[in-house]
């Protein structure tokens, strides 16, 4: 009965609370009503310095105590374009130091000023305890990069160069439970009106305080939750114009929830949020919605259910200027600009599009890859960092060639953007679509999905890629893509489609172990190789986004930018959550991110070795080829590298998981020591041979040295003949091999082939007696690599007469659709030397298929 009466009481006096509150929409009473103030002064009033010091007093003005928990407090500055930053809290407290439980975050204003793109947030753990009424809590600490840089303080909003104590500031902002209580934020130009409009959810006002709640992967690590049935969350916004919005809610839930959204001077719309499949997940939902000019409050709530947690909300319209290209004069489109290489055209066609309608077209004379081909680009374009979004562009094409190996050849698009501050457009790429080749009439859809950067800015490239003739492009769209999901972890970031998360049946615990365990991937990155992770990726976690017409499983694109095959993403989740097993893409592209130039003598094979050591020491189980490895009752990862593609490296054929097998496996080297022998290549310091060989050779040199085994004795487990492949493609990598075509050589009576197999599409076969002979010159003397490619449909000696001396080899058959490579080590002579190819006396009969022949300097010693 008492309990009963309870229930009633808590009841009534929640409804009265309820129309309280909205009887007095703006005003934040119900969110806290504790009542606190702070004081402020630089005890660094230098303008030029590399350090900030703002120093704080937070004073409890009421008359019950309030949990330090609940408190934070804003400083607010320019970052001046460092990066790195970090708060060093040098003492907290009053009675007792209490700097153990106090924190201060570094935060990149959304809405920014002149005076502020960024503020420091003081904020105390639940260990800090409470201040007593007619207390305070004194705060000291200092802003610093990571390399010391200097700050302009003189720019900054809540600078104050005249304070030597504390004294009260109005630019410096206090909050309660995120309500705010003392101080003024900096007014943007976006918080007056301007598109696009951004709120956190947390800087709302909220029917009871304990709305607000606390998740480091939410927006400024907070969110709100519990809103429905009594509970509203209303934030205040300033509308430019009347007219028609795009409206994107970023929210939390692991199942289907209603929410309904008000104008308080418009419209009210009802809305079903899909579920994320995790309740940690962040999901976002985009509704065209009509909103009224001015001031007003928009208002989210749900009158019979519980609503999905909000992070924060966006407002933008008209993304992309002038996209159906009809729009322009004296011959430009505006919001495009053109570059055609030599022998291009760009234009602006006034009858080309859809329907006779205007649009651009682009003829290339010649095959050019993505980074030098012609283009029409777009301005550049502000969209919502770290949101997802589909772009489209109808394309139709005349094409008389392109390059058959490439999926991009033909009409496309592409994004570019920055992975992070210090990344340029020029040299950095998003990512390109799969290209359009229909030579018709007929328009096809050239389209690509992507997440946009830290910044939000990025352009767009129409182009025509590796393929002779003319692409046409017309009614370019970009939307807001709502099927993706976010899954955030420390230092990983995942953008799937929440389809696949729900279709595949992982749980939420798996989820977040999936998460759990990329990090932990990342991490033995970082021990392996010895590279800062904050400094190696300027601050951006690494985002790995589900792309569509993605050709293999996985592509690491710009630094902290990797690409993930759609259809592959279900089935990982799947083999997750049914043996905890990770596929072998991602590892291999989180490798990737590792590299630097410095150690890389083959991109391949250290994106897989890192994958591989990654993978092994936090003990995964490792799904591939249709094969559990790791799993109990099967051998370890190291079972599929062990000896894998030796019988490659045999028949003269590179491969990259052959030495991985031979230093991770046989080679019986500690992780210690290649952890060693990578750090020593990234100290710029040691000097580093930019040969690709030579680098490969000064590795295994300093394994040998960290184990304390003689010099030499990794090389030695190569054969002789693997070391000449190995070397012969590292070479290849630097740029320092020459090759020659049959067909451009010295040769009677023998008939060129056309086979699209061969370098340069055709090869020799060489008959009889007749022979191929080759003329070149050499800058100096020396023992020199000497690679033929072939091809023979038996087995084939030829003879090689090189200078006068005769050297034979030994040709397998390999069929007439499969080039094969073989090696001799010969001296050239320098000046003029000559070549002569012919088969060997007793294997005239038939013909062997000469493709080209390649020649480098052969390594002799350091």
């Amino acid at each position: 009965m008492r309990k009963q009466r309870r229930i009633s009481i808590m009841v009534a006096v929640f409804f009265i609370i309820q129309c309280l509150s909205l009887a007095t929409f703006a005003s934040n009473s119900f969110a806290s009503t504790a009542s606190v103030s702070v004081e402020m002064y630089n005890s660094n009033t230098q303008t030029y310095s590399n350090t900030i010091s703002p120093n704080f007093k937070i004073y409890n003005t009421g008359s019950t105590s309030i949990n330090l928990s609940t408190i934070k407090v804003r400083y607010y500055y320019t970052s001046d374009g460092i990066t790195g930053q970090t708060y060093i809290c040098d003492y907290a407290g009053n009675q007792s130091n209490i700097a153990s439980s106090t924190v201060g975050q570094i935060v990149s204003m959304t809405n920014q000023t002149s005076d502020a793109d960024t503020y420091l947030e003081i904020y105390f753990t639940s260990s800090a305890g409470v201040v007593l009424p007619g207390s305070y809590v004194e705060v000291k600490g200092r802003i610093v990069s990571y390399n010391y840089q200097n700050y302009t303080q003189s720019n900054d909003y809540s600078f104050n160069p005249t304070a030597t104590y504390y004294q009260s500031s109005n630019k410096v902002t206090i909050y309660v439970n995120g309500v705010l209580k003392g101080g003024t934020e900096p007014i943007s130009d976006a918080g007056q009106g301007e598109l696009p409009l951004r709120y956190e959810a947390e800087e709302g006002v909220v029917t009871v305080s304990s709305m607000v709640k606390s998740d480091p992967y939410c927006s400024n690590g907070q969110y709100v939750g519990d809103i429905g049935v009594n509970n509203t969350l209303s934030i205040n916004a300033i509308i430019p114009e009347t007219d028609t919005y795009t409206l994107t809610i970023y929210y939390r839930t692991a199942t289907n929830k209603a929410l309904r959204f008000t104008q308080s001077t418009g419209t009210s719309y009802a809305m079903v949020c899909p579920g994320n499949g995790n309740t940690r997940n962040i999901g976002s939902i985009s509704k065209e919605v009509s909103l009224q000019k001015g001031a007003c409050q928009l208002i989210f709530s749900n009158p019979s259910a519980t609503a999905p947690e909000i992070d924060f909300i966006t407002i933008t319209k008209d993304l992309v200027p002038n996209t159906d290209f009809e729009s322009g004069a004296n011959g430009q489109p505006i919001g495009w600009t053109a570059k055609a290489m030599s022998g291009d055209t760009c234009t602006w066609d006034m009858t080309g599009g859809v329907d006779n309608s205007k649009a651009l077209s682009i003829t290339s004379s010649a095959y050019r890859n993505n980074y030098g081909s012609s283009y029409f680009e777009s301005a550049e374009i502000q969209l919502e960092p770290y949101k997802y979004y589909r772009a489209e562009v109808l394309v139709r094409t005349q094409i008389t060639g392109f390059e058959e190996h490439n999926t991009f050849a033909g009409g496309n698009i592409s994004v570019r953007l920055k992975a992070s501050n210090k990344r340029d457009y020029e040299t950095h790429w998003g990512m390109i679509s799969k290209g359009v080749i229909n030579n018709h009439e007929d328009w096809a859809t050239a389209v690509i999905n992507f997440q946009a950067p830290y910044d939000g800015k990025v352009k767009f490239r129409l182009n025509n890629c590796d393929a002779i003739g003319t692409c046409w492009f017309d009614d370019f769209k970009l939307y807001t893509d709502d099927s993706m999901v976010k899954m955030e972890g420390s230092k990983i970031m995942f953008g799937v489609r929440r389809a696949d998360i729900i279709d595949s049946g992982i749980s939420s615990d798996a989820l977040d172990e999936f998460i759990s365990t990329y990090d932990r991937l990342v991490d033995e990155n970082e021990s392996l190789t010895g590279l800062d992770y904050e400094t190696h990726f300027e601050n951006e976690k690494i985002k790995v986004v589900q792309r569509i017409n993605l050709p293999w499983v996985g592509e690491a694109s710009t630094r902290s930018y990797i690409w993930w095959n759609y259809d592959a993403v279900k089935d990982d989740f799947i083999h997750f959550k049914n043996e905890s097993a990770l596929s072998w893409a991602l590892p291999h592209e989180i490798g990737h991110q590792f590299d630097i130039d410095r150690w890389n003598f083959d991109g391949e094979f250290w994106g897989s070795f890192k994958g591989y050591a990654a993978l092994s020491r936090v003990g995964c189980v490792v799904y591939m080829g249709n094969t559990y490895y790791g799993k109990k009752g099967t051998p370890g990862l190291w079972y599929y590298f062990e000896f894998k593609d030796l019988d490659k490296l045999e028949n003269n054929e590179y491969s990259g998981d052959f030495i991985i097998g031979l230093l991770a496996v046989r080679s019986a080297t500690s992780w210690n020591s290649f952890t060693q022998t990578f750090q020593y290549f990234a100290d710029e310091n040691n000097y580093i041979p930019t040969n690709n060989y030579e680098k490969f050779l000064l590795f295994l040199n300093k394994l040998d040295e960290y184990e304390n085994r003689p010099i030499g004795y990794t090389l030695s487990l190569f054969t002789e003949q693997q070391l000449n492949v190995i070397e012969y493609q590292l070479k290849k990598y630097s740029g320092d091999v020459s090759l020659s075509e049959a067909e451009t050589a010295n040769y009677q009576n023998l008939a060129v082939v056309n086979n699209i197999n061969c370098s340069g599409g055709k090869y020799v076969e060489v008959t009889g007696t007749n022979n191929l002979g080759y003329y070149f010159t050499r800058n100096e003397s020396g023992k020199y690599l000497i690679k033929i490619t072939y091809l023979s449909g038996t087995y084939r000696k030829l003879d090689v007469v090189i200078n006068g001396t005769t050297y034979q080899v030994e040709c397998t058959q390999s069929g007439w659709d499969t080039p094969r490579g073989v090696f001799l080590v010969a001296d050239l002579e320098s000046g003029l030397n000559s070549i002569i190819i012919k088969n060997s006396p007793g294997y005239q009969q038939g013909a062997v298929g000469i493709d080209c022949i390649e020649v480098a300097k052969k390594y002799t010693g350091i």
